[in-house]
C-alpha cells in the first residue's frame, strides 16, 4: 500500500512553526461542523493543530467545546467570541462577526444529507461569506488543502495570499 504522507515524520501536518502575525493581528477563523460532520471536524482540527492555533478561533457552541477538549489549556490557543448551537441562532451571530469585519475565514463543513431546522440562517452564513469574499472551506477535503495555504501565509508574511484576515475584500 503507498501512502502520500512522509513515513519518515511522526504527525506531518502538526509540525511547529513560526507565523509572522499574532492572532490578535488577524481576523478570527471559525469552525462550524453540522452533527454528522462533528466526527470529521474532530479529526481536522487533531491533524492541523498547529495551524490552527495561529489565529483567534471562534464558532457554534459545540465546536468551541470540541477545540477546547482538544487544545485542553494550551496557553498558545487564542479563542474569539462563541457563539449559540446553530439551530439557536449560531450562524446568524457568524453573520454579524461578518459583517463587523471580524470574521477573516470560515471552515463550516454542512452536512449535505441532512435536513437542518436553521436552513435559512444557513444559507444566510454562506450568502454573507461570498459578499464579503471571505476564505471559505465547505468540507474536510478544502479545509486540509487551505490549512498549507494558510501555513505558508503565516510562515512567510504573506498576508496576499489570505486577505480577508486583514482588510475588507469587495463582492466580485
Amino acid at each position: 500500500s503507498s501512502s502520500i504522507v512522509n513515513a519518515d515524520v511522526v504527525d506531518p501536518y502538526n509540525v511547529p512553526f513560526e507565523s509572522q502575525y499574532e492572532p490578535s493581528e488577524m481576523r478570527c477563523l471559525a469552525l462550524v461542523a453540522h452533527n454528522h460532520m462533528k466526527p470529521a471536524m474532530k479529526e481536522f482540527v487533531m491533524s492541523h493543530k498547529e495551524v490552527l492555533k495561529k489565529f483567534r478561533l471562534t464558532g457554534t457552541n459545540t465546536t468551541i467545546t470540541l477545540l477546547k477538549s482538544i487544545f485542553g489549556d494550551d496557553p498558545e490557543v487564542c479563542y474569539g467570541p462563541s457563539f449559540q448551537s446553530g439551530p439557536l441562532g449560531g450562524d446568524a451571530e457568524l453573520c454579524a462577526l461578518a459583517c463587523l469585519e471580524d470574521l477573516g475565514g470560515c471552515f463550516f463543513f454542512m452536512d449535505p444529507l441532512s435536513a437542518h431546522p436553521h436552513q435559512a440562517d444557513i444559507d444566510c452564513l454562506v450568502r454573507l461569506l461570498n459578499v464579503h469574499n471571505i476564505l471559505t472551506c465547505i468540507n474536510p477535503c478544502t479545509a486540509h488543502a487551505m490549512s498549507f495555504v494558510l501555513k505558508s501565509a503565516l510562515e512567510d508574511g504573506r498576508l496576499d495570499q489570505i486577505p480577508s484576515f486583514f482588510c475588507s475584500q469587495e463582492c466580485p
